[in-house]
């Protein structure tokens, strides 16, 4: 009788604790997991002024926050002022008693196509490219009161000193590695306590340039990055984020907790359905070009798919090194030791240095727009033909600028006296091939396909 009662108190025990997807939506789209941020009043004093800008010039002076901000969400799910925030904020009271807005795990993990915010898509419109500090200042008039000013001056601390260390070359590429290696020069790992001066080396400023990818992938994944060097628990991996404003240890273990049901959620995520009309003929002869030249690496799908994590020797995918370097590298080392030492591993987290890159499962890959993963190449078409990848290209990052027929994003091919004459402004949105980092090389593996056979392959894709 005793086990009895011991084994359905275990039972119940489970059930309490397991974790729950809709609790892990709601945390993300309205928790104060990032722990500091902009006052909310000091936000609407400022909207007016960015609302005068006009379209053609907002990028040039408000790169960080794009009006409107306070606006009907566009996502559901959103109680209290996030109901009428920008998707890409959450409103929150910090621990200093202040409400406040911050960026939320959906600006970099989130992002529109046509008329629709798809949640977990790698975010390919973020502007990286410019010096936060500037931003900061030109803010810090329209604080009025001692506690703005007083929380202001918290949330700048840490954002003016990573500014210099997640500078991009291109709008629409990620520093999110370097953002966290510069967070941790700063913070002791045991306490996280924040240190103004730096406790080790910092990242170098040459950022290698990451393509977002999707979080449906990650209920494929036993691995983490696009190297795979994370295995095992990478819950508290996932959390690092919030080392720009969590000082003490029990702060991340209080987010921990809410982050089981974050994570369930992340793996709950389907891939969106392709939202165009398929050509079923053309897209079962593509079925079978894909199975016979594609799937040993990218696995296969339907409801017997199989897919394998594969990673591919750099020697063969041949992709741009650099971010692989930045991930294996034994320079480097000193990250992946602050990262032992602090409470954002466990002893289920392990790093392992691999020479190559995970072949990704293609799971809703027509929305992943820009391929490759330092999004080096614009559509499908690119990917399956490297003759056409362009050297110098721009394009509108207007959501509604999709191109259905060669998947992904339209563009306009430019050349290197093009690029001369742009405006400095002008330069942040082409993507420059030749720089480090920013190479379109590798995976021309679909050069040996006829015109015909990729056209297929792709309208097999739209499907997946």
């Amino acid at each position: 009788m005793k086990f009895l009662v011991f084994f359905l108190l275990l039972s119940f025990s489970h059930l309490s604790f397991a974790a729950d997807p809709e609790k892990g939506y709601d945390y993300l789209v309205n928790g104060g997991y990032i722990g500091c941020g902009i006052p909310i009043d000091v936000l609407k004093r400022v909207e007016p002024f960015l609302n005068a800008v006009p379209q053609s010039l907002s990028g040039w002076f408000n790169p960080l926050f794009q009006a409107p901000l306070f606006k009907k969400s566009e996502i559901p799910g959103r109680t209290g002022t996030n109901a009428n925030l920008s998707h890409e904020f959450n409103a929150f009271v910090t621990r200093r008693g202040n409400e406040v807005a911050n960026f939320n795990c959906l600006s970099c993990h989130s992002q529109r196509i046509g008329n629709q915010v798809i949640v977990g898509l790698g975010n390919s419109l973020r502007d990286f490219t410019y010096d936060i500090r500037f931003l900061l200042a030109e803010i810090r008039p329209f604080y009025r009161t001692s506690k703005e000013r007083e929380e202001g001056a918290f949330f700048e601390r840490s954002l003016s000193a990573i500014s210099p260390y997640i500078q991009m070359h291109t709008v629409g590429v990620n520093p999110a590695i370097n953002l966290t290696f510069a967070l941790m020069a700063h913070r002791v790992p045991e306490t996280l306590a924040w240190s103004d001066s730096f406790l080790m080396d910092p990242p170098s400023k040459e950022v290698p340039p990451v393509h977002v990818p999707p979080w449906w992938r990650m209920r494929k994944r036993k691995t983490m990055f696009y190297s795979g060097e994370i295995a095992g628990e990478h819950r508290r991996i996932m959390m690092l984020a919030s080392s720009l404003c969590a000082d003490s240890v029990d702060q991340v273990e209080e987010m921990d907790e809410a982050f089981k049901d974050v994570e369930s959620y992340i793996h709950s995520l389907p891939p969106p359905p392709y939202p165009h009309s398929v050509d079923s003929a053309l897209a079962s002869r593509g079925k079978g070009l894909f199975l016979k030249n594609c799937a040993s690496c990218h696995g296969t799908y339907g409801p017997n798919g199989v897919y394998s994590e594969k990673l591919i020797p750099i020697e063969i995918v041949k992709t741009d090194p650099a971010l692989m370097i930045q991930e294996t590298s034994k320079d480097h080392d000193r990250f992946i030791d602050w990262g032992r030492r602090s409470i954002y591993y466990t002893q289920e987290t392990t790093f392992h240095p691999n020479q190559g890159y995970i072949a990704p499962a293609l799971d809703g890959i027509w929305a992943t727009a820009p391929y490759l993963h330092n999004g080096s190449v614009p559509n499908l078409e690119g990917v399956l033909n490297s003759s056409v990848r362009p050297k110098y290209w721009k394009r509108s990052f207007d959501s509604q600028d999709y191109d259905t027929i060669q998947l992904g994003w339209k563009y306009q091919s430019v050349s290197l006296w093009d690029v001369f004459d742009f405006l400095p402004f002008e330069k942040r949105f082409v993507y420059d091939t030749t720089l480090a980092g920013y190479s379109n090389q590798g995976h021309d593996f679909g050069d040996t396909l006829s015109q015909d056979e990729r056209l297929s392959v792709i309208e097999y894709l739209k499907l997946l």
